[in-house]
């Protein structure tokens, strides 16, 4: 469960990553008001979500082959 600004980032980020390995999931969000603060911390993550995603999968991958 994540805040609902967070959401979209959360299923950008395990959806391209868990189902990789096969693992399914779920995201769900709390039921709270986005604060200014919450929409800065999103729209500051945004120029490096894919950057993580690729290093996430890069590193899993590098454990599951050996």
């Amino acid at each position: 469960m994540c805040a609902p600004l967070h959401a979209p980032r959360v299923r950008y980020f395990f959806g391209g990553l868990y189902p990789r390995f096969g693992v399914r999931c779920e995201v769900r969000h709390a039921w709270l008001p986005p604060t200014p603060a919450a929409l800065a911390w999103e729209l500051g993550a945004l120029p490096v979500m894919r950057r993580q995603l690729r290093a996430a999968i890069a590193e899993l991958e590098a454990m599951a082959s050996g």
